[in-house]
C-alpha cells in the first residue's frame, strides 16, 4: 500500500504475492470515466490507497492492495456500476498488454 507521496509499498506487503501495477492503472482510469473523479478519490480512499490516485504505483503491488480496492469499489458503487468499471478496467489492462507486452509478431498472429 502507498506510503508517502513516492507510491512505494509499506514493508508489510513484501511476504505477499504481487501484481502488476495495472491492476490499480486500470482500475482508476476507468473508475475515473465512469463514475468521475470524486467517486474514485472515495473509493481508492475506503481502500487506503487514495495516494495512488495522484501518485501511481510504477513496481508490482501486493495482492491484498488490490483486493482491497476491488472491495471498496463494490462498497462504494452500486453492483452494476462496480460490474462496468471491473469489466471496463479488464478491457483497458488487456489493451496495454497487446500493445506493450505481446511482441508485434506474435500480435499479428493472435489477430
Amino acid at each position: 500500500m502507498p506510503s508517502g507521496n513516492s507510491g512505494t509499498e509499506r514493508p508489510e506487503g513484501a511476504g505477499e504475492s504481487r501484481i502488476g501495477p495495472n491492476a490499480i492503472l486500470q482500475v482508476a482510469a476507468a473508475l475515473r470515466a465512469a463514475a468521475g473523479e470524486e467517486a474514485a478519490r472515495r473509493v481508492f480512499a475506503a481502500a487506503g490507497l487514495e495516494a495512488w490516485l495522484d501518485h501511481p504505483p510504477e513496481r508490482m503491488v501486493p495482492e491484498s492492495a488490490v483486493a482491497a480496492l476491488h472491495q471498496a469499489l463494490r462498497a462504494e458503487l452500486d453492483a452494476a456500476q462496480a460490474r462496468h468499471v471491473l469489466q471496463d478496467a479488464g478491457v483497458r489492462t488487456g489493451d496495454y498488454v497487446l500493445a506493450w507486452r505481446i511482441p508485434a509478431p506474435v500480435r499479428t498472429l493472435l489477430r
